[in-house]
């Protein structure tokens, strides 16, 4: 049945091909990034312990600062080219 696919349809030009590749590559970042950050949720949940040097450490803030800064360079750059790929310019010639 049709209508149960849950992937993309197939893919009629190149273009199209690394699109899908994109959307899957993108969805592996988002996934893995929901489930670490949910270990850590739960973690936090479940434990009963309070440091404080955990509380008040500047290096885990700018850690904190520089990964997402860094993943979302990961996500940009391979969807900028795509965009450069798709944008067509026709000769009005």
């Amino acid at each position: 049945m049709d209508w149960l696919k849950i992937s993309l349809y197939d893919n009629a030009s190149p273009i199209m091909e690394q699109l899908i590749m994109f959307h899957d590559y993108s969805m592996l970042i988002i996934v893995s990034i929901l489930s670490i950050v949910s270990f850590f949720m739960i973690k936090m949940m479940v434990n009963k312990f309070i440091s404080s040097k955990i509380l008040e450490n500047q290096m885990i803030e700018l850690v904190w600062t520089l990964i997402p800064t860094i993943i979302l360079s990961f996500i940009a750059l391979p969807s900028l080219h795509l965009l450069y790929l798709m944008d067509e310019l026709n000769n009005p010639l």
